[in-house]
């Protein structure tokens, strides 16, 4: 059975942020290990923080993370904290760039 779309006006609001981030030669792992060690840190810690998830691309030149907020609001205050700071200070020694864009729901089909 294929589940229908969910009209936007029918689906819950968020802000989903998609981060793609090219690591250093060599350094994927060591980039994956310590966002890994910040989810374990932070969890629960991210007020408006509906969830994420980490992808590794499989020749391992890149990584994204899709994360959901309940709001611009939160996540402009996330990212402007103290912890984010901390957290994007550990994940730099392995990033050659990183580009973050936001996005809008169009529809939502399944589960994902």
């Amino acid at each position: 059975m294929v589940a229908l779309p969910i009209p936007v006006s029918e689906a819950p609001a968020a802000l989903v942020v998609v981060n793609v981030f090219t690591p250093k030669p060599g350094m994927l792992n060591d980039f994956i290990a310590t966002q890994s060690a910040g989810l374990r840190r932070l969890s629960g810690r991210i007020p408006g923080l509906r969830g994420g998830r980490l992808y590794r691309a499989d020749d391992g030149s890149r990584a994204v993370l899709v994360s959901a907020f309940d709001s611009e609001t939160q996540y402009g205050a996330w990212t402007a904290s103290v912890e984010f700071a901390e957290h994007r200070a550990r994940l730099v020694p392995f990033i050659e760039s990183a580009e973050a864009l936001r996005y809008g729901l169009v529809y939502s089909a399944g589960k994902l």
